[in-house]
């Protein structure tokens, strides 16, 4: 049997792709993707409206791409990068996190992030799970593309990979914490540090039984170092005394959560 003639829509078909990705000037997501004729201007105009951009294989990139629209350029220099949905994005960024760090060697933990404008690749933070009643959990940061963290639970390393902008996920005590800058526009009853610890103030907290994971806690009473929490969610709950080192912060400048 003769070997079938290519098509001329496979003899045409590209042989790499380049999306683009990030968020406009209001932090609503976006993203577009372009055909190897398109690459160079397109990267000119990511740098212009200062987006992530990834290149690959269009066969490896075909299915992650499906749902994400061709980009524009214009003679200006310009792009036209369109609005996506929020979960569309995540899933986009998961997905290709996962193609940039699928070969990598272990992530080497470096500590603890000092502020959320500065965690980097090896940090370990708190990662809520994709149902809120799932908790928060200690996970590693792999990856860093722009505002949004490529998640590794520490303790179940086979789980999937999650994404997160770095202002949702939550801060463990360091002694260099850098607390945030901060004005009347800060989220009420969230900390701006360790050393601000308010009543009523909003802590996430570790259950006695660390396999239960950490969870939203309100502070009731402050004795010194010593804080009482009452869990958020679960009011019925006796209330628990923590050492106020012991508890995580949100970022407290982020007053809307992605």
């Amino acid at each position: 049997m003769s070997k079938p003639k290519a098509t001329t829509q496979t003899k045409n078909a590209p042989r790499r792709m380049l999306v683009v990705y990030g968020f406009d000037d209001d932090k609503k997501p976006r993203a577009a993707k372009f055909a190897e004729p398109e690459f160079e201007l397109a990267r000119k105009a990511a740098e212009l409206m200062n987006l992530q951009m990834h290149e690959g294989e269009a066969r490896k990139l075909r299915r992650i791409l499906r749902n994400i629209p061709l980009g524009k350029i214009y003679v200006s220099g310009w792009g036209s990068v369109p609005n996506i949905r929020r979960s569309q994005f995540d899933a986009l960024v998961a997905k290709l996190s996962s193609i940039k760090y699928e070969t990598t060697d272990a992530v080497v933990h470096t500590g603890l992030p000092v502020s959320w404008d500065l965690i980097g690749i090896g940090h370990l933070v708190l990662g809520q799970a994709d149902s809120a009643a799932d908790g928060w959990w200690p996970t590693t940061v792999e990856g860093v593309d722009g505002a949004m963290l490529v998640l590794q639970a520490r303790d179940f390393p086979k789980a999937p990979r999650v994404v997160r902008h770095c202002s949702a996920v939550a801060l463990l005590y360091s002694a260099d914490f850098v607390a945030p800058d901060h004005d009347d526009s800060v989220a009420p009853g969230l900390p701006v540090s360790w050393d601000d610890l308010a009543l009523d103030d909003l802590v996430i907290a570790q259950e006695e039984n660390a396999e239960l994971g950490w969870w939203e806690a309100v502070i009731v009473e402050i004795d010194k170092d010593e804080l009482t929490l009452r869990w958020r969610d679960f009011p019925r709950q006796p209330h628990v005394k923590r050492h106020r080192h012991a508890v995580a912060l949100l970022d407290p400048t982020s007053p809307s959560k992605p």
